[in-house]
């Protein structure tokens, strides 16, 4: 499922995409999309960047996986109706297929969701022929 409408901006360390509360969006409840739902939009900002830094490379993209997340914090319960969200994610930390990114949500300029998200990628070329 893609929650993400594009791409704004993406490069070695920094990556923004949008995201427009609409009637039709996933997870809209009454008039608003929940709050924990940032989790998932910063997590497809980070696949976002995984993905083109892949196709650089020539590369299909692999799986990637949320393994944590610390120091979130939320400044609204939901994401209203008609919101235009902006997604940041800045890469911190990347060693061997695990990395840190700080993340944020942001709505007219105003920081309403931010956290720390660790993630991890696993290559099928470090699989074993039994996919273990």
């Amino acid at each position: 499922m893609v929650l993400l409408d594009r791409i704004l901006h993406s490069d070695s360390s920094r990556t923004e995409c949008t995201v427009k509360i609409q009637r039709d969006s996933p997870f809209l409840k009454g008039n608003g999309v929940s709050c924990i739902i940032a989790l998932e939009y910063m997590a497809q900002c980070i696949a976002v960047r995984a993905g083109l830094e892949a196709l650089e490379r020539c590369e299909k993209p692999e799986p990637g996986f949320l393994i944590g997340c610390r120091k979130m914090e939320f400044h609204v319960a939901e994401f209203p109706l008609g919101s235009d969200l902006i997604v940041t994610t800045e890469k911190s930390l990347s060693v061997a297929g695990f990395g840190h990114f700080h993340c944020e949500i942001r709505n007219q300029d105003q920081i309403i969701a931010a956290g720390v998200l660790s993630v991890a990628t696993f290559s099928s070329q470090n699989t074993d022929s039994n996919g273990s």
